[in-house]
């Protein structure tokens, strides 16, 4: 079993940034609607308030003024309100045709210019009432006309009052303390909900890490904890878990049925093996056609068993019983001989170049399972290049390691086959037309698994149409005379 290949396109949108977002959206939303209702309400409430203090205000000045003016009416306007003016929360103002008169105390507050404005504002209003002055002291203001009367005499002048309301100020304080808090609560709400999201999403960001990390041999540890996760993810988690339960099961299976054809198919064929090399020698009346067809069925069978010890090897190594020797041997000399080996066998193709530098050096492994990673890899290096090119087997010191390499001149593997040609069974479509041997898709997953059993790194450097280099790098433990 592979690890699934990512799909390649326009990344998808996280869901927990989605989800914060429209989240946070419906908050910002929900939070601007509340703030903007309850402002308008409080103007409301505000303004009815104000004009019922401005009607107030005007009632008792005017009824004030009144009976002041009765008791001297031969006084100024301004002194008539210096007389009348308090320091209370309204000033009263009186206007006679162009004249503008105010309380003493007043002027530096409020000057004429700002209550011409206030009265030039007044006149276009119905109501004689306005609010929201940010003038001076004024925060709203009122007018009616008002008559003066004493010894028979009338005086017809406007009272204006200008409301200076420290309450409607502690309001609008208040208003914006609440605007502040709100502000607050929001930005608490939304890394609350961001937080409770990112827990929310954990199960899921578990599942997704294990099933990145997904293997045929990880499968049992593969199971993903549901506890504390929401119901929905809870019921996905499971059914993640019951899948692998069940992938392990056929897994297992496939491993138990490799294993038993491998064992029942291993005596036979070296029966037969050993009967058509008895033929081939003890027969001396087999005529040319005869002999090589026997001579290919020898092949063949030859090729039989080595799938089959491929398999079987798979197996043991799936049940890490896999045997291999762990004591020093030389990689220079396993090297140096398998590569005399593989030129003996293809004199025009094989070449090696094996650094000197590393003939005092040991490894710590099995060397014979060395040279038979170092044999798959020029076979398949012979195997999928072309006839009239060169494999050459290199070997140098890399720092701590010592490394093999098995370079082609073949077509070279595409950046996205790097990354599985180690996996069982998996082949290149494009390079199966290059030969007409038979591939069983098991010769780099053997190399991989005996690399990994010995500690060794095995990996490929390629170029689409410039060869492909694998290397085995295995480490450095003494010289070879400290050996024992």
């Amino acid at each position: 079993m592979s690890r699934s290949k990512p799909t390649k396109g326009k990344a998808n949108p996280s869901l927990y940034w989605s989800l914060t977002q429209w989240i946070s959206a419906a908050i910002v939303v929900s939070a601007g609607l509340e703030f903007e209702i309850s402002r308008r309400i409080v103007e409301q409430i505000n303004h009815v308030m104000l004009k019922e203090e401005g009607t107030e205000a005007l009632e008792d000045y005017s009824k004030t003024l009144q009976k002041a003016w009765r008791e001297k009416p031969d006084q100024t306007l301004t002194s008539l309100l210096d007389s009348t003016f308090s320091t209370s929360h309204v000033t009263p103002v009186l206007i006679n045709g162009a004249n503008v008169s105010s309380p003493t105390k007043t002027r530096t507050e409020l000057s004429d210019a700002e209550i011409t404005e206030i009265r030039k504002t007044l006149l276009n209003d119905e109501d004689q009432f306005i609010v929201g002055r940010d003038t001076g002291l004024g925060l709203a203001a009122a007018a009616q006309q008002l008559t003066l009367e004493a010894n028979g005499q009338n005086k017809q002048v406007q009272l204006v009052v200008v409301l200076r309301w420290p309450l409607l100020k502690s309001l609008r304080e208040l208003q914006w303390f609440e605007f502040q808090s709100r502000a607050i609560t929001l930005i608490i709400t939304l890394l609350a909900s961001g937080l409770l999201l990112y827990a929310l999403l954990e199960p899921l960001r578990r599942l997704n890490q294990k099933t990145r990390e997904l293997t045929s041999e990880q499968l049992p540890d593969a199971r993903v904890d549901a506890d504390g996760a929401p119901r929905e993810i809870h019921e996905l988690i499971t059914s993640y878990n019951d899948s692998l339960d069940r992938l392990n099961t056929e897994y297992e299976r496939q491993q138990l049925f490799a294993s038993t054809v491998s064992h029942e198919f291993k005596t036979p064929l070296t029966v037969i093996r050993g009967y058509i090399e008895s033929i081939l020698i003890r027969s001396t009346n087999l005529t040319e056609r005869e002999a090589s067809k026997l001579e290919t069925a020898k092949q063949e069978v030859d090729r039989l068993n080595q799938l089959v010890s491929d398999l079987l090897d798979l197996s043991r190594y799936d049940h890490n019983t896999l045997k291999l020797r762990n004591e020093p041997f030389s990689p220079h000399a396993e090297l140096s001989t398998t590569a005399n080996h593989l030129r003996d066998m293809h004199p025009d193709r094989v070449s090696a170049h094996i650094s000197e530098d590393i003939q005092a050096l040991m490894a710590s492994g099995d060397a014979g399972r060395y040279a038979q990673i170092i044999r798959n890899l020029t076979e398949n290096a012979l195997k999928y290049s072309p006839a009239d090119t060169k494999v050459e087997i290199r070997g140098f010191r890399r720092e701590n390691t010592i490394v093999a390499e098995v370079a082609d001149q073949g077509p070279g593997i595409a950046p996205e086959h790097q990354t599985r040609i180690f996996e069982r069974f998996y082949r290149i479509d494009e390079h199966r037309t290059l030969t007409q041997k038979s591939s069983s898709g098991l010769g780099l997953a053997i190399v991989k698994s005996l690399a990994d059993s010995m500690g060794a790194t095995v990996g490929v450097h390629s170029t689409v149409g410039h060869g492909s280099t694998f290397w085995l790098a295995i480490g450095i433990i003494s010289p070879a005379n400290n050996a024992p």
